[in-house]
């Protein structure tokens, strides 16, 4: 049986630790020595004495950059989660002594907050009218982005893809929607109760931006069924409201992730695209590891349970 050296942990500092997940979640010094406000060197010293303390090299030369390495990766998913939950311990205990917080800032996008949010929202505040809620308009990595940097305590998006979610994050199943072909009540496809990728692809769409997941699920589809030379794109956007809008506007076929009934499509005829895209979901994001505040855990509550009425 291996012997441990129990002093190990314990030569560990928790700046030694957060220096190491930053510099990781970069793939850079100078970036991480940025965020950190700390020199470069004094970063690099610290990822080296953690490299000691693990006999194992973190991070290799590639150019002019640095990569991290197989035991780096192992590492972080660790280390990440035990430093986001110390983070967070301050909070749960201030939340136990009554000192809740000032602000609990939630980022989501703009359908989810005029369809789906109303109603939690306001039961949020009647529970907890000594916090503030701060509404941040943002989605996908972004979204991502201000949750792993600790700006947001949580965030409400479309679910990503399998794979695209970072590392440092927690990715929890909310509610389902559907992806939607949306378009005027005297457009053509009106006519029809279920739509083909055919008579998609017939008409002008206007989709989301190549990096969103909807828009990578609608061009596989295309591609598998051989039609994806014939789509004609007149605009992309990164929110279902833009694209609704160009739909109003009589630019074309609008394709979105959301809700048949919904307040955005109201006057509009929208038909299910789920038989060719599969399910919609939209999910809750926080960092890998953070202990949830009773006031999140209770807006994540009201959220799902407000999505199921």
């Amino acid at each position: 049986m291996t012997t441990i050296d129990l002093n190990t942990a314990d030569n560990l500092s928790v700046q030694q630790i957060r220096s190491f997940c930053v510099v990781f979640e970069k793939q850079s010094y100078a970036a991480a020595a940025t965020e950190l406000k700390l020199a470069v060197p004094t970063i690099w010293e610290q990822v080296r004495t953690l490299e000691k303390q693990y006999q194992a090299a973190l991070f290799v030369r590639r150019g002019r950059g640095i990569q991290s390495t197989p035991t780096a990766e192992l590492l972080y998913q660790s280390l990440r989660s035990l430093l986001s939950g110390l983070d967070s311990t301050f909070d749960l205990v201030r939340e136990e002594g009554g000192n809740y917080p000032r602000t609990l800032t939630l980022v989501t996008g703009a359908r989810m907050m005029l369809e789906d949010l109303g109603r939690p929202l306001k039961q949020f505040r009647d529970r907890f009218p000594q916090i503030c809620l701060r509404l941040l308009h943002d989605h996908d990595k972004d979204a991502e982005e201000l949750v792993a940097r600790g700006e947001a305590d949580l965030a409400l998006t479309l679910e990503p893809g399998p794979g695209l979610v970072g590392p440092g994050i927690v990715s929890q199943r909310a509610y389902q929607i559907d992806y939607l072909a949306v378009f005027p009540k005297r457009h053509p496809l009106a006519r029809k109760k279920t739509l083909t990728l055919a008579d998609l692809a017939a008409h002008p769409l206007i989709v989301g931006h190549f990096k969103t997941y909807g828009r990578q699920l609608l061009e596989e589809a295309f591609h598998h069924a051989g039609l994806l030379e014939r789509v004609t794109v007149v605009a992309e956007t990164d929110t279902s409201a833009f694209t609704i809008a160009c739909v109003r506007a009589g630019m074309g076929v609008g394709v979105v992730a959301g809700r048949s009934a919904g307040l955005l499509s109201r006057d509009l005829v929208t038909r299910s695209l789920a038989s060719h895209l599969g399910q919609a979901w939209i999910a809750f994001l926080w960092k890998r590891g953070k202990h949830l505040t009773v006031a999140v855990q209770t807006l994540v509550q009201l959220i799902s349970k407000a999505a199921k009425m």
